[in-house]
């Protein structure tokens, strides 16, 4: 298990689209991203979601998604207490632009 605190400051500070674990990573991968938000003023104009990227097959079942060129996506926004568990090998996510102060706790599992 590995721990990370993350402070988004506003300003449009952003993370690009990414997996959380790759093959290249032997048997150390990471298998479950657990992510905890701590934003207790949160509004939707602040922006910072948390964009997953779910291949068709799966996109078409999530509640919410929505289609995309590619893929299907789902926005989640960094409210207070949330807790967000996805797979870290296969789940492709981005952080949305914040435009207030954006904190989070994430921890991995191997």
């Amino acid at each position: 298990m590995s721990v990370m605190v993350a402070r988004y400051p506003g300003g449009g500070a952003s993370y690009a689209r990414h997996r959380d674990s790759l093959p290249a990573h032997g048997s150390s991968r990471r298998r479950l991203t657990a992510v905890f938000y701590l934003n207790p003023s949160w509004q939707a104009e602040h922006g910072g979601c948390l964009r997953a990227h779910f291949p068709g097959d799966v996109g078409q079942k999530v509640p919410g998604a929505q289609p995309s060129k590619e893929t299907w996506t789902l926005d989640v926004e960094p409210v207070l207490d949330r807790l967000v568990l996805f797979p870290s090998e296969w789940l492709e996510h981005e952080v949305l632009p914040a435009h207030a102060d954006r904190m989070a706790i994430t921890m991995w599992l191997y």
